[in-house]
């Protein structure tokens, strides 16, 4: 309990010290600050939804009862789950840390630190982006790009997994 207790309080000293710093900077210009604070405030207001989306992921994942969810990636091999999670990725959308606490939960339920770095390596993989990378750079190369892309994500996962040392959670499921 102390631990979240903690966390909570480094929050509103970062939400503080960065009102403070505006504040100060206001001092010395006021019109870049202004600037800075709009352009901030255009960001946020541009991830909202997002958050939202991620709010909205995380209140199902509660739903589904840990027991289970635990049996399913016991039963699945590691292959399934870095398959599974790397196409996640790649049609995922939004900014990469917004999606880690529904990751960090997922990983309390079974997920292996590989499957993780599937989904997260993925990531990089925009399907929405696709006509525009091949507007830009041709069809070969975004092929090429994402198959690599995609194909390096299983390497880079069984890897993690090797030098992690883990290997699918014990825990017996009741």
């Amino acid at each position: 309990m102390k631990d979240k207790k903690t966390s909570s309080n480094k929050r509103f000293y970062i939400i503080g010290l960065v009102i403070i710093t505006y504040l100060i900077l206001f001092y010395f210009n006021k019109v870049k600050t202004i600037d800075s604070f709009t352009y901030a405030w255009g960001i946020f207001i541009e991830i909202i939804p997002i958050l939202g989306l991620i709010y909205i992921f995380m209140v199902i994942f509660n739903f589904i009862p840990e027991k289970k969810l635990r049996a399913y990636m016991q039963k699945t091999s590691g292959f399934y789950q870095y398959l599974i999670l790397s196409l996640l990725g790649m049609i995922s959308h939004g900014p990469i840390y917004a999606w880690y606490p529904i990751l960090s939960d997922l990983k309390t339920r079974g997920l292996t630190y590989g499957s993780i770095g599937a989904y997260l390596f993925s990531k990089g993989i925009k399907l929405t982006l696709i006509p525009l990378m091949i507007y830009y750079f041709g069809a070969k190369l975004t092929v090429l790009f994402s198959a690599t892309l995609f194909s390096l994500s299983f390497i880079q996962a069984f890897l993690i997994d090797l030098f992690m040392n883990e290997k699918k959670s014990a825990t017996p499921v009741e």
